[in-house]
């Protein structure tokens, strides 16, 4: 099973855990047995006997209390560690999907997955199966403690344990089926809500927030219904299961009080087997339920899309020469199609790709960054072909300035490093370039909080590019939400950087700057 693989990570806690375990069962199991000891010395009227065994009920139970502690703690640490580990691979795959042009999950399921789905494997998925593992070891070490006492007690235990456990199981296609729905759901809800938040100026300025709010809200009544059905299937498998321990809990007692008035048996084993057995059905019953739910909840884990292993592929590590687009057509899912002409684009060109709305210019730049990969034609950099190169190594060469880039809720400096040791020379320089440095000084530390103009995000975006320093900038549109100078600026000091080749993707020049291309392409 795939979740066997997340255990084997933390073998070594996870044995850990175990042993914590066998020892706060074994302490509890003491304290049930000291019970019979201390009631026929009370019996008999052996005080010092059952002082004694009382001292030692008393440390049983300091005991327990300690290893529950502990307990406790580690399985709550492992629980988290091992769902983080789920997370990574997540990550690691939507990161793969995405260099390997192939992404079939949006961004949303992801965030689904991510939270949601990493809440159900961790309380419903592998807390379950460390429940399942306490349950199993009470089981075992109360049953042979039973035997101590007599054979047929054992037998009767085992019978009423196969009982229990087995009863609740015909719950577990339902509760696996469920499961899933669940997740669905959370997701499509998710989705939804995300979508309209984003869009929730459009709601409000045509009067529908109504519509708004109760698209939302009918999404959430799904998840709760799928939840309460969850809920529903798992409490009558949990209510089925007590109530068959009940039952085998009365029909041991009624064997252990035959066995006392026949004499096999002292009278003090009724306190200790009421205890026994009571440990015995209960967790049995635990154990019937945890199994159910941690297996139909683990299956989650075989939705999840696998990290992609690329191999034998070509590796661009820098631009020196040129950029060819040949034959190439891409085709959609609607049947459309857009050819685009033929172009060459040598290093240090500065080159104009103009078009109209629907001309193909965005989609023109998804393949050129790898992000594309269902076409037509032929790519070809410094002579490396893109269908025989890693795209990975694509995001070392193209730098993107988006129409509508996206500013972090990090501080600005965040922003624009994303991590990266950059030169203070050159960072300085950037931000002059870009024109941050009209707005930036004093607040570089300041956490975002939507509290920036369209203009200033542009050239946010603008300098974390080119921070980047990557041989290939790519503009969409990328100066549009700026005013006209310092658009027409900022586009002249790019156009004038000797050693950058631009290709500015645009619906409109400005004609201040058009003699400054090499190439002036229209599709």
């Amino acid at each position: 099973m795939p979740m066997l693989t997340y255990l084997w990570k933390f073998k070594k806690e996870n044995l850990l855990l175990l042993a914590i375990i066998i020892f706060w069962v074994i302490t509890n199991v003491m304290s049930s047995l000291s019970l019979t000891w201390m009631l026929d010395s009370l019996i008999k009227s052996r005080w010092d006997s059952f002082v004694f065994w009382s001292v030692i009920d008393i440390l049983c139970w300091g005991g327990y209390s300690i290893f529950q502690i502990l307990k406790d703690s580690l399985k709550e640490k492992l629980c988290q560690e091992e769902v983080n580990l789920i997370r990574n691979d997540l990550l690691d795959s939507l990161i793969s999907h995405s260099y390997a042009g192939n992404s079939h999950h949006s961004k949303d399921e992801y965030n689904s997955w991510l939270i949601n789905d990493m809440n159900l494997l961790k309380d419903n998925g592998f807390n379950q199966l460390y429940n399942t593992i306490e349950s199993i070891i009470t089981v075992l070490f109360n049953a042979f403690a039973i035997i101590y006492f007599h054979w047929l007690l054992l037998a009767v235990s085992i019978l009423m344990t196969a009982l229990v456990y087995f009863l609740p199981k015909i719950f577990e296609n339902n509760i696996a089926q469920e499961t899933e729905v669940v997740s669905s759901d959370l997701t499509v809800a998710l989705n939804r809500t995300s979508d309209y938040l984003s869009g929730f100026d459009i709601f409000f300025h045509n009067n529908q927030t109504a519509y708004f709010k109760n698209r939302i809200l009918a999404d959430f009544s799904t998840v709760i219904k799928s939840k309460v059905k969850l809920a529903r299937s798992s409490s009558t498998a949990n209510s089925l299961s007590l109530m068959s321990s009940v039952v085998a809990q009365v029909i041991i007692f009624m064997v252990t009080g035959y066995l006392v008035i026949k004499g096999e048996i002292t009278t003090g084993v009724i306190f200790s087997i009421a205890n026994l057995t009571s440990c015995l059905f209960n967790y049995t019953r635990g154990a019937a339920y945890n199994i159910v739910t941690f297996k139909a909840t683990f299956k989650l884990l075989e939705k999840y899309p696998k990290k992609v292993s690329i191999e034998n592929l070509d590796t661009v590590t820098n631009f020196n020469q040129e950029l060819v687009i040949h034959d190439l057509c891409v085709t959609f899912e609607n049947g459309n199609s857009i050819t685009y002409p033929n172009i060459t684009i040598k290093k240090g060109e500065k080159v104009a790709i103009v078009g109209g709305s629907g001309s193909g210019k965005s989609t023109l730049i998804r393949v050129l960054i790898g992000e594309l990969t269902r076409y037509d034609g032929d790519i070809v950099i410094d002579n490396h072909h893109y269908k025989d190169t890693l795209l990975e190594s694509l995001q070392t060469i193209f730098a993107l300035i988006p129409q509508k880039p996206h500013i972090f809720k990090e501080s600005l400096l965040d922003n624009l490093t994303l991590g990266r040791s950059v030169d203070k020379e050159q960072f300085e320089k950037t931000l002059s370039l870009s024109h941050v440095d009209n707005f930036i000084e004093g607040r570089l530390n300041q956490i975002y909080n939507d509290d920036l103009s369209g203009g200033q995000r542009a050239r946010i975006s603008i300098a974390r590019e080119l921070i980047g320093k990557k041989p290939i900038l790519i503009m969409d549109e990328g100066v549009s939400n700026l005013d006209k100078t310092t658009a027409i600026n900022i586009e002249r000091r790019l156009l004038q950087t000797k050693e950058l080749t631009v290709i500015m993707i645009t619906h409109h020049l400005y004609d201040e700057n058009r003699a400054l291309f090499d190439q002036i392409i229209e599709i």
